[in-house]
């Protein structure tokens, strides 16, 4: 029986389902030899609402990657995106056991199990805990306690709290689909992992995952993700706009929009031609990508004013000195995107994706990231026979606390 070592990632987003399968490679690092990706159907504005038709598309891109990877998964981790997530921050504190009182991955974690001793809402569930400092008697700002002698050790960190509903939802709907939920992964930070750099989380930066139906705002600060919020508006929007303005199918609107689209009207040609099917007209007609950017633009103007709002009423436009960085697909692939988020936003702007084989897309920055978090951060391992032997896999779930957030 050869053994894998794999590692699954599934980003459940209102437009579409992506499922990434990642192998460890000789190096230690993973390499992409899965993906699928299908419709949503059953999701809205990041929220399940029919269970049936998410089971069914889950299972579609599951198995697309599966016949890529030539495996058969048995569990993966998923994503949690909304706005119903919350930040609370909660302090751990336990003695140091053993004779030499040197810190050990033991005292680490009890550590950290601590911190997740505090009163949840009825409706809230802990997602995760993300490591801030550690503190051993006494002295702060400590990033790596193991191996350090003390006799108290403390953490601060930040709880995660998401609706129990969704939550709930989200795991019945994988289960549903024949697959155990090995991990949930907070959709920001399985996105930072890859997409941002450590000089960028540390001096601040706003990382803006604008995707189909939803755009997910993120702020890290001093390395740390220290707000998110979700925003009811994305790229669906902008075809919606497109597909009603030129009275065409919302599917040749979404083509016309990645082939053509530009944010800003000056970015627009007027001397190329894009011929159309209106509805109800017997010929085709044609239109300008200029008249194509007077569509879009004013949509992708109100996203980024919408951005700015967000980040003015909660003060957090003041720190961040790294500026703002894009991705997701929803306005990723529209000339001149970057340029006017830059003038609304009135900060550097950078449009980050995935510089990953075969997975170099925007719309991969959740999936690819949820493999590499779980993988890099809590070195979580799934070892799944080979898809010929037709043997059932089993996972081995490895924990290293100290590398979680640092």
């Amino acid at each position: 029986m050869q053994k894998r070592n794999i590692v699954a990632g599934l980003d459940i987003g209102t437009s579409k389902i992506c499922a990434i399968i990642g192998e460890v490679n000789r190096n230690n690092r993973l390499d992409i030899v899965g993906i699928g990706v299908s419709p949503s159907a059953g999701i809205k504005k990041g929220v399940i609402v029919d269970i049936d038709s998410t089971v069914d598309s889950i299972t579609q891109a599951v198995k697309k990657a599966e016949q890529m990877a030539n495996v058969n998964l048995g569990s993966v981790f998923i994503n949690y995106t909304g706005g119903n997530i919350n930040l609370l921050k909660n302090r751990g504190i336990v003695a140091v056991t053993g004779e030499n009182k040197e810190i050990t991955h033991q005292d680490i974690e009890r550590v950290i199990q601590a911190a997740r001793v505090v009163a949840v809402p009825s409706d809230k569930e802990i997602i995760d805990i993300m490591p801030i400092e550690f503190i051993v008697d006494g002295y702060n700002g400590i990033k790596d306690p193991m191996g350090m002698v003390g006799t108290r050790l403390e953490v601060d960190a930040y709880i995660i709290m998401g609706s129990t509903t969704s939550v709930q939802n989200l795991i019945k709907s994988v289960q549903r689909s024949g697959l155990m939920v090995e991990g949930i992964i907070l959709g920001p930070l399985a996105a930072s992992q890859i997409i941002l750099s450590r000089d960028e989380k540390e001096l601040g930066v706003a990382l803006l995952d604008i995707g189909g139906g939803t755009s997910d705002i993120s702020i890290f600060s001093g390395g740390n993700l220290i707000f998110t919020a979700t925003l009811p508006i994305g790229g669906e929007h902008i075809t919606n706009d497109i597909a009603i303005g030129l009275r065409i199918p919302i599917s040749l609107a979404e083509g016309i929009k990645k082939s053509y689209g530009c944010a800003l009207i000056s970015h627009g040609d007027p001397g190329v031609e894009i011929e159309i099917k209106r509805i109800g007209d017997q010929q085709a007609s044609k239109i300008t990508q200029q008249d194509l950017a007077e569509i879009i633009e004013p949509r992708v103007q109100e996203i980024f004013v919408l951005i700015k709002r967000e980040l003015s009423r909660t003060g957090n436009i003041k720190l961040l000195p790294a500026g703002a960085v894009i991705t997701g697909g929803g306005v990723y692939s529209l000339k001149g995107a970057q340029e006017l988020a830059s003038q609304i936003l009135d900060m550097p702007v950078r449009m980050g994706n995935p510089e990953y084989l075969g997975a170099n897309e925007p719309m991969f920055s959740v999936a690819v990231g949820i493999i590499e978090f779980a993988f890099r951060n809590k070195g979580y391992r799934l070892h799944i026979t080979d898809k010929k032997k037709n043997i059932q896999g089993i996972f081995l779930k490895m924990k290293d606390w100290i590398k979680d957030y640092f």
